[in-house]
Formats: C-alpha cells, sequence, structure tokens
C-alpha cells in the first residue's frame, strides 16, 4: 500500500483564490462606481428641493408679513429670491426683504440670508416665459413675493414689467447633470428633472 496516493485533496489551488478575489474585486468596483454617481445625483437633487423650499419660504414670509430683523419694519415690498448665472462662481443665492418696492434685489440693505451651493453645483441657466410660452434667457432673477395676496414678480437684470408668467432655473454639477425649479405666476414651485 501506498501512503498519500489515495488521500482526496481538501482545499483550494491559489488559481482558483486568484479568481473568486478579482471576481470580488471587480463587483465591488461596478457597485461603489453606480454608489458615488448616485450619490452626486442625491445631492443636486437636494440642492434643487432645498432652492425650491426657500423660495416658498420667501412667499410664506411675504403671506406672514414677516418683519425685517434689520429695521424691525414688514418690508412693502415683499420678500424675495435672488439668483445670478453669470459664472460659476456665482453658486449662491439669496434671500431678500425688498425695501425700495422696486422688486429688484439691492444687496448693500435688503439681504436677508445668503445660501450657498455645495459641491460644485451653479445656477447654469434661468430662463423667463412670457403669457406666449415664449422663452428669454437671462443672467438674473429677482422672484418677489409682495403682501398682502401676494402678488408675483418675475424680474430680470434689467427690468421689472410683471410680463412674465414662468420662470425655470436650471442647476447643474460639474458632472452635467441638471434639475429644474420652476416658479409659476400663481406662485407654484415644482423641482423637474
Amino acid at each position: 500500500m501506498i501512503l498519500g496516493k489515495n488521500k482526496k485533496r481538501k482545499g483550494f489551488t491559489i488559481a482558483e483564490l486568484m479568481v473568486s478575489i478579482f471576481i470580488i474585486f471587480l463587483i465591488a468596483g461596478i457597485f461603489l462606481t453606480g454608489y458615488q454617481s448616485s450619490g452626486k445625483k442625491s445631492r443636486l437633487k437636494m440642492t434643487a428641493q432645498n432652492l425650491a423650499s426657500d423660495i416658498r419660504k420667501a412667499q410664506g414670509f411675504a403671506l406672514g408679513l414677516k418683519e425685517f430683523s434689520d429695521t424691525g419694519e414688514t418690508p412693502l415690498g415683499g420678500w424675495g429670491i435672488y439668483l445670478s448665472n453669470v459664472n460659476e462662481l456665482n453658486n449662491y443665492y439669496d434671500i431678500y426683504a425688498d425695501h425700495t418696492e422696486d422688486h429688484i434685489y439691492q444687496e448693500a440693505n435688503e439681504n436677508f440670508e445668503r445660501i450657498n451651493f455645495e459641491g460644485g453645483i451653479y445656477v447654469k441657466e434661468i430662463i423667463f416665459y412670457d403669457h406666449l410660452d415664449n422663452p428669454y434667457s437671462q443672467t438674473q432673477a429677482h422672484i418677489t413675493f409682495e403682501p398682502p395676496d401676494p402678488v408675483i414678480y418675475f424680474c430680470d437684470q434689467n427690468s421689472c414689467i410683471n410680463n412674465y408668467v414662468l420662470v425655470e432655473i436650471i442647476l447643474t454639477d460639474r458632472s452635467g447633470d441638471t434639475k429644474r425649479v420652476v416658479v409659476n405666476k400663481f406662485g407654484l414651485v415644482d423641482v423637474e428633472d
């Protein structure tokens, strides 16, 4: 009888272990890539939701006749949101109290709160629409809610003629994904893909 010939081998060869480890790393790499991409998309979606919420906050301030903390008075022109897309450095928006009643944001004396976008997100485009649904691309948007109704004013960088019935704010991130925040003349705010 020869010893060792009848023994069955137990365990794995080095080649089998290497193939198994490679498959595990491949699956983990695919999962992590998808996970990171979904994290960026959810950050953009959260930023768009926060902007929509702050537009509603300004609307609520106007409805509630909130006083401006610097003066202790309710701004007669209402409350608003200011955005700009002049360049990628405009990665913020301002909530303002319209003391001058011109529905145009005056940074020196009307700023209530500045909110910064996070993670490379910025305003890519601002589009105003008139009653005939004609689009007008602009570099600034002043969305003001004047109490007590509130009446909504959509103003661009040049004027506040109130011919616009809808404003669309397109947010983007470094990967090129976009989200749209839409405000209509009735004060409805929506986030769309």
